[in-house]
């Protein structure tokens, strides 16, 4: 697991709120953080921009001190343009593992504080993406949906050649031995099965449930002792949406490519429907 992460901010309270609460990344062995920030260049255009990027230059500061104080080495970047593109090269640049995002609301695209870039960045990452989530409590407050971030992590399984890709990366972020609880979850989509398929139901389901023991086994080794698994059949997004909703867990984890379900998540609006609804936190991990 590389120990250097992005932490995207707009300098909104919803950032700051997230900033934090970014102690949760000492459980994913981060120990040093890039803060970014990307003005638009029409921001920096404006007459009063001057007066903005002394406040802006104060808010930084502010959310650079606060991650240092929860141990992390910090260093801030500000670069203008397109946030998505931004990551991008200063991941590759730098050899970063890990994007932070914040989002609130119901939905992590209208919601998100990256506005409509969060969309962006979920749609092209070529980087592991947290979207850290972020909702207002009864008293008004922002709070995040769930401190312990890896109390109980949900991973949605596919078995395509490239989903294992996206298990091992999996693995390399849990390998910590932090988390408490992990539960595997593969849902038969029926709507994608013939008739000849669908009378061998049980057969498929009996051949997941194998394929998903010998998961289960490789989660064990690397140091986590409750892990269990789950094969639903429906509606992939609804019946993974429904489970996130009803089970206290803590953080889903989706890959991004492969084939069926996970080559469509962001490709798609019914592929969108998890990750607009999802009360949660969210892990995606590009299958490369």
């Amino acid at each position: 697991m590389n120990e250097r992460a992005i932490v995207a901010t707009d300098l909104s309270d919803a950032s700051l709120c997230m900033v934090e609460h970014l102690s949760l990344l000492n459980s994913l062995q981060i120990t040093s953080i890039v803060l970014l920030q990307c003005p638009d260049y029409q921001e920096i255009a404006s007459e009063v921009f001057p007066y903005i990027i002394s406040i802006q230059q104060e808010m930084l500061e502010r959310q650079r001190d606060i991650l240092i104080s929860l141990g992390f080495k910090v260093e801030v970047v500000v670069l203008p343009g397109n946030t998505a593109s931004v990551i991008r090269q200063i991941a590759r640049d730098k050899n970063i593992h890990l994007v932070v995002v914040g989002s609130m609301g119901q939905s992590l695209i209208k919601g998100a504080f990256l506005g409509g870039v969060a969309q962006e960045i979920m749609r092209h990452t070529v980087t592991p993406l947290l979207i850290v989530r972020i909702f207002l409590n009864e008293e008004g407050l922002l709070c995040i949906s769930h401190k312990g971030l890896l109390n109980h992590v949900v991973l949605c399984v596919d078995f395509s050649s490239s989903f294992s890709s996206v298990f091992e990366s999996f693995l390399l972020h849990m390998s910590g031995g932090l988390s408490k609880r992990i539960t595997l979850i593969h849902v038969v989509d029926e709507s994608h099965l013939d008739e000849k398929r669908k009378e061998k139901l049980e057969d498929l389901i009996t051949i997941s449930k194998q394929r998903l023991s010998v998961m289960e086994q490789k989660v064990r080794s690397i140091g986590v002792s409750d892990v269990s698994s789950l094969i639903l059949h429906g509606s992939i997004h609804v019946e993974i949406a429904n489970f996130i909703h009803h089970e206290e867990s803590s953080l889903v984890v989706l890959g991004t490519h492969g084939s069926s379900f996970f080559k469509e998540i962001f490709a798609s609006c019914p592929s969108l429907y998890i990750g607009r609804h999802s009360p949660k936190s969210v892990l995606l991990l590009p299958q490369n």
